[in-house]
């Protein structure tokens, strides 16, 4: 037997796949886009919410925070992508859409970056010998869970931009937080994964493409997109309980506490 031939019978993803979970995906998925399809549960002006915004720091909120810094990014996406035929024709293609997912995960950093050593600046100045600055580098993790939740607020766009909501709703990738992770690693046996990883586990793009890789091959075999499969990870009394709890990522001003905790 051909090596190509054994190595396609060791990592056929169907051999792994947990039927119980899966089947109660399968019942879910009417739910699911009904839930999807439904705007009045959109609650965001352009899909962060502040409780995803509490594990990222800006140095200060309200204008200058997280939720601002990523909306001001997200209006510009979206005149960019709306304004520009030919880049919104390309998204009808698995190829297409990859790109400018990428673009978007490059543009989301240069504008975090900039905003966020301007917010130091002024830091440093308001707070002298007791600044400590914020890190200006988007992890993997944070750049790509708000590409993501952009997204898959798009959705809400399809009246006025049917083709921008079609794409993402096909190609779309599976927002990575502890809930969608603890599924897709039930899911498939627990290569690789692990029910207490959260959001900031995911270090690499390496790691990032694998999960979403998980989750593109769960659809293919049981129908549906990633983007409903994280519908269910949030919503499903099954998925929710493969959820274990992690302690909290310490923010700036949690480092402040416990470093005048021990003066």
């Amino acid at each position: 037997m051909k090596t190509e031939n054994i190595f396609h019978q060791l990592f056929d993803l169907r051999a792994y796949i947990d039927q119980d979970l899966l089947n109660a995906w399968l019942s879910f998925q009417p739910a699911a886009l009904e839930w999807f399809s439904d705007l009045s549960k959109e609650t965001t002006k352009e899909g962060l919410e502040s409780s995803t915004a509490r594990a990222l720091s800006t140095g200060v909120r309200g204008e200058h925070g997280p939720v601002s810094l990523y909306d001001e990014w997200a209006r510009r996406q979206v005149q960019r992508i709306t304004t520009h035929q030919a880049l919104l024709a390309s998204l009808s293609t698995r190829e297409g859409f990859e790109m400018w997912h990428r673009e978007l995960a490059d543009t989301l950093a240069r504008h975090w970056r900039k905003r966020v050593e301007a917010n130091n600046e002024a830091l440093k100045h308001q707070e002298g010998d007791a600044f400590l600055p914020v890190c200006a580098e988007l992890s993997i993790a944070h750049r790509y869970k708000m590409v993501d939740l952009f997204v898959r607020f798009q959705r809400t766009r399809a009246s006025a931009h049917p083709e921008l909501a079609r794409a993402c709703y096909e190609f779309g990738h599976i927002p990575l937080d502890r809930k969608s992770l603890a599924v897709l690693s039930e899911m498939v046996g627990g290569p690789a994964l692990g029910k207490a990883l959260s959001m900031g586990d995911v270090k690499t793009e390496k790691q990032y493409q694998t999960y979403q890789r998980y989750a593109r091959a769960i659809c293919a075999v049981s129908g549906g997109t990633p983007l409903l499969l994280d519908v269910f990870c949030w919503r499903s009394d099954v998925a929710k309980a493969l959820y274990t709890k992690k302690p909290r990522v310490k923010t700036r001003i949690s480092r402040k506490r416990q470093a005048n905790k021990r003066k």
